[in-house]
């Protein structure tokens, strides 16, 4: 009987800790279409989570008309909460280019208290711009949006 409840203890702390992992690194997509026939993917994922501090990112990435994935612009942030507010420690980004003649052409990245800033311009092989605008917003008790 002992041996059989050890059994279940430990089978039920595996499935919490599976699917806590599982909760940490999910995220929500939102697809944004343009009337070119393009569209774009937004993702927030979470990073990870400890008492007091959350990592999340931003992604934002860009599908021409024929689903040929162009370019990602991507802001990091790192936030500090208590549970009567939050503030950014920390922030940066990531561009990727996927298909020749497209390219960065700017970035900027910004803090203002509990949220996070990112903007970007990328040209097309035709000189065409295409800005992307992301923020992450931090609450009192670690959830961001």
């Amino acid at each position: 009987m002992r041996k059989a409840i050890t059994c279940c203890i430990a089978a039920f702390l595996s499935m919490t800790l599976l699917l806590g992992t599982a909760f940490a690194s999910g995220g929500a997509a939102e697809r944004i279409d343009y009337a070119d026939g393009s569209y774009a993917i937004i993702t927030t994922v979470t990073g990870g989570i400890t008492r007091g501090t959350v990592d999340d990112h931003k992604s934002y990435t860009y599908y021409d008309s024929d689903g040929n994935r162009c370019f990602a612009y991507t802001l990091f942030a790192t936030f500090n909460y208590d549970g009567r507010s939050s503030e950014v420690e920390d922030i940066d980004y990531q561009a990727d280019v996927y298909q020749r003649g497209w390219d960065i052409s700017s970035h900027s990245e910004w803090t203002s208290g509990d949220t996070a800033y990112g903007r970007a311009v990328f040209t097309d092989p035709d000189g065409g711009r295409h800005s992307v605008s992301l923020s992450l917003t931090c609450d009192e008790d670690g959830n961001v949006s």
